[in-house]
């Protein structure tokens, strides 16, 4: 078992063997923000632009708006989040990255939508994918058949986490729904209960890969 539990329920800690794996395996891969540097927002952007050049970063995710100081921006409140929104969607196109900007919703007083996003419509307008994430609880199953099919969101309401793919520019999807289940262990979001990916520092599970990949080829004696 990669995590083992503690004495204090659903907490759980990753042994130092496995810790260590996973600390060379993501050594070149993962490069995490120092907050301590500050959260000035141009400087942040600059400091990304930065590694991506130095690195050649392909994907980044920036969390979240309301970490972000925007005193140094130009305007007013809602002016500063389009600045610093459409300066991050130019960024993602200048350098081919892919770039997830989270953004947290207000207080949701029915089923979450983009005008729920607490700031300006710039956050949803300059990204060419928008994301929701919605957790199955009563509030989702009482408001989901306000906006799709009775019949079409009862049909997710056995899973745990629901995204919503409400805008996809290059293929014009929205309103699509995708069930996943989340793993209290892992802190995973799994496609099934108890699915496992074998991920290269994981020797066992890469192991039982191998295995099943050669019982399923008929080619191999």
């Amino acid at each position: 078992m990669l995590v083992r539990p503690t004495d204090y329920a659903n907490v759980f800690f990753t042994p130092e063997e496995i810790g260590a794996k996973i600390d060379e395996w993501t050594g070149d891969k993962l490069w995490i923000y120092n907050n301590d540097y500050g959260m000035e927002a141009n400087s942040v952007i600059n400091d990304v632009k930065a590694h991506i050049e130095k690195h050649h970063t392909d994907f980044v995710i920036i969390d979240n708006l309301m970490s972000l100081d925007l005193s140094q921006v130009r305007g007013e409140k809602y002016d500063r989040q389009s600045v610093i929104a459409l300066t991050i969607a130019s960024m993602a196109k200048q350098y081919n990255v892919h770039i997830h900007f989270v953004c947290h919703p207000r207080k949701p007083s029915g089923f979450l939508r983009k005008a729920d996003i607490a700031g300006t419509a710039d956050l949803t307008n300059a990204a060419d994918n928008v994301f929701m994430m919605h957790r199955v609880n009563n509030d989702f199953k009482r408001y989901a058949s306000d906006f799709f099919a009775q019949t079409y969101a009862e049909g997710f309401f056995g899973f745990s986490n629901v995204m919503e793919v409400m805008k996809n520019r290059d293929l014009g999807i929205e309103d699509e729904l995708i069930g996943m289940y989340f793993e209290i262990s892992s802190k995973r979001l799994l496609n099934t209960p108890g699915e496992t990916k074998a991920y290269k520092w994981d020797d066992f599970q890469l192991q039982k890969a191998q295995v099943l990949a050669d019982e399923d080829n008929p080619f191999l004696q």
